[in-house]
């Protein structure tokens, strides 16, 4: 949860990470969003928690995808 909450705890280069997956397409992103969005309509306790790690997910998915497969490539 640091990653999300920019506490300075999470400290891996994630793009390094995820770079060479090659098992990994962009229509991946869409999925692993509409899924994750799903988890937290049934696990937030909050419409706004829904929405403030909606935000978080999309924005870690399109810096992802850039990383990944360079601009012009955009999740959900």
């Amino acid at each position: 949860m640091s990653f999300i909450f920019g506490d300075g705890g999470y400290n891996r280069d994630m793009g390094a990470i995820h770079k060479n997956l090659s098992d990994i397409c962009p229509e991946h992103f869409a999925i692993w969003l509409e899924l994750f969005n799903a988890t937290l309509e049934d696990t937030a306790p909050t419409p706004q928690a829904v929405e403030f790690f909606m935000t978080k997910a999309n924005r870690i998915a399109k810096g992802l995808q850039t990383i990944m497969y360079g601009r012009g490539n955009k999740a959900g």
